[in-house]
């Protein structure tokens, strides 16, 4: 059995105004991040390499989505990169896996895998739109509309998984997202196994498919 602990952080107080500013909750991404995990746990031995991961993402989109979308959110699977949208559309958040780095202030996270270009782009936008506050201003893609998103990262460290919700800037070489303007710091999910990180996500934006000739 999954169980939350909502133990007060140091900054709480501006946690819950800056999780307020986007137009979310901690409690609206405690309750999905804890129904996904509960699908987590149906997962055994049995089921294919990468079950774990990939359910946590899908299920964490999934389970934010039903909670939102009666306050007047929107999915949107642009690009194949789940997605869901605030009112007045000038908002998104992406689950997305990190790594060991997530949900500890003291370390800089990225992401688990590589983002394709769809991902970049946005994070591109992030860029641009934090040089200005008017979203109306300044010309950006075309194809995007002026938009923030914010990453909700998750990254199974033993017997929690730790979160936090941030907005992306930057990526490196190879293609991860690890440069954050800001960072807000979720709760653990204590479970009650240990997890050990050696899923592979099934993330739609980079995937990649590999031709096999019969032998």
């Amino acid at each position: 059995m999954t169980t939350t602990s909502l133990a007060a952080l140091p900054g709480d107080g501006d946690r819950d105004a800056q999780l307020a500013a986007i137009g979310v909750s901690v409690e609206q991404l405690t309750e999905a991040r804890g129904r996904a995990q509960h699908d987590v746990d149906e997962c055994t031995s049995l089921d294919p390499p990468g079950s774990r991961g990939s359910v946590r993402r899908m299920r964490s989109v999934r389970y934010l989505r039903e909670g939102l979308i009666p306050h007047g959110w929107t999915p949107d699977d642009t690009g194949n990169v789940g997605a869901v949208v605030s009112p007045d559309g000038t908002v998104a958040i992406i689950a997305t896996s990190g790594d060991a780095g997530t949900g500890l202030l003291s370390h800089k996270p990225k992401t688990k895998y590589p983002k394709g270009e769809v991902t970049q782009l946005r994070v591109r936008q992030n860029i641009q739109l934090s040089l200005f506050e008017d979203l109306t201003e300044e010309p950006l893609d075309a194809s995007e509309p002026a938009r923030r998103t914010w990453f909700l990262l998750q990254h199974p460290a033993g017997d929690v998984v730790r979160a936090e919700l941030s907005y992306p800037v930057g990526s490196d070489g190879a293609g991860r997202i690890n440069e954050w303007s800001e960072r807000i710091i979720l709760p653990e999910l204590q479970l009650d196994t240990y997890e050990t990180w050696i899923d592979d996500d099934d993330e739609g934006d980079h995937q990649v498919d590999v031709p096999v000739t019969p032998r």
